[in-house]
Formats: structure tokens, C-alpha cells, sequence
């Protein structure tokens, strides 16, 4: 009987350090499959993938990673308010570097407002202030 009891225990061991291990490499996983849409052009499959990623790291340094590479596949979505929020996120670590990725994401993030604006700017007809707006954009 006890030969049966340490097989059970052993059983239940093995499941349960499975488990754990499956749920660590989770947030891996859809890094790497978030990663692959990324280079492959899929940026909403990204998004959505980072996304979940974000909310799964339990570390601090992994959730600033996941932040940072949802806000640069949200900036390639045109998801631009959600890329601002992750770049914010990444800011409120308070690490010098991650500022300075955050005020250099920043500039991206203007530039492709700009973009925007500018593209409507020139459009057959553009609303009023367009231009205006697409080269104050320009200026952030």
C-alpha cells in the first residue's frame, strides 16, 4: 500500500510541476507567436497576441518588454490611443532607460500622426484646419 501511495504522490507531483510549467511558458509562447505576425506584416494578430501577453507576465521587467512590443505593434495597427497607453506603461517603471524608449517612442508616434494628417490634408477636399493640424504634428 505504501508503494501505491508514493506512486500517487509522485503522480501528483509531476502534474502539478506540468502545470506550473505550462502556465510560465504561456506568455513565451504568445510572445512568439506575436512576434511571427509582427515580421510577417500581421499587425492586428500582433496586437491582440501582445496584448494577452502584457496581461500574463507576472515580472516586472517581462510586463515592460510585453508593453513595449505591444505599443510599436499597435503603432504599425494604427491602433495609435493603445499604443500611447503602453508607451505610458512603460514610462511609469521610472527606469531611466525605459523613458527614454518611452520620449523616443513618443516621436514616433507624432510622426505618424503627422502622416495621418498630412494624407488627409491633401485629400480632394480637406476639412478645415487640416493643414494646420498635419504641420503642427509635424513640429511635435
Amino acid at each position: 500500500m505504501s508503494m501505491k501511495v508514493l506512486f500517487r504522490g509522485l503522480l501528483a507531483a509531476a502534474l502539478i510541476v506540468g502545470s506550473l510549467w505550462r502556465l510560465e511558458q504561456s506568455p513565451h509562447s504568445q510572445t512568439t507567436s506575436a512576434i511571427a505576425a509582427y515580421r510577417s506584416g500581421d499587425w492586428e494578430t500582433a496586437v491582440s497576441l501582445f496584448g494577452q501577453a502584457a496581461e500574463a507576465e507576472t515580472s516586472q521587467g517581462q510586463e515592460i518588454q510585453a508593453q513595449k512590443n505591444l505599443a510599436l505593434a499597435a503603432l504599425q495597427a494604427g491602433e495609435l490611443e493603445m499604443a500611447t497607453a503602453a508607451a505610458a506603461a512603460v514610462a511609469a517603471s521610472g527606469r531611466l532607460e525605459d523613458l527614454a524608449w518611452h520620449d523616443f517612442f513618443l516621436g514616433n508616434l507624432a510622426w505618424k500622426r503627422s502622416l495621418g494628417a498630412e494624407v488627409e490634408a491633401h485629400g480632394p477636399v480637406p476639412p478645415a484646419g487640416a493643414l494646420e493640424l498635419a504641420l503642427l504634428a509635424h513640429e511635435c
